[in-house]
């Protein structure tokens, strides 16, 4: 019964600790991709993010303070990053205005848009 509980007890701590970790130099090189210079990361914390409740708690989830430059000026930016089984860490902005995704990962910047509604049939 003991050695039940013990099981019970531990396998939370099992499962958080085999989640992704997204390290300081890959959330820089994130923010490098994002167009920030002489980064700075002060820290990655795990299962918290901005602006949303779910994200708190998360195993996908993580807020990066870093220090960082934009167009020759100093920032602080707190950013939020996700983790996805395909795109690996992530961070992503959704444009409607131009009907598309825009996606930094590791591998770099990507976007996705949906396909093209079909064209009318000639004649019609």
């Amino acid at each position: 019964m003991l050695r039940i509980l013990a099981f019970i007890l531990l396998l939370p701590a099992g499962i958080h600790s085999a989640h992704a970790q997204l390290t300081h130099a890959d959330a820089a090189r994130l923010l490098t991709a994002m167009g920030d210079k002489n980064v700075v990361v002060a820290a990655v914390v795990d299962g918290v993010g901005r602006g949303t409740a779910e994200s708190y708690g998360a195993t996908n989830v993580v807020l990066v303070i870093a220090y960082v430059e934009r167009d020759g000026r100093p920032q602080e930016r707190r950013i939020t990053f996700y983790f996805d089984k395909e795109l690996g860490w992530f961070y992503s902005e959704i444009d409607t205005a131009n009907r598309r995704v825009r996606l930094w990962t590791l591998a770099g910047y990507k976007e996705l848009k949906p396909p093209l509604p079909p064209s009318p049939a000639p004649g019609k």
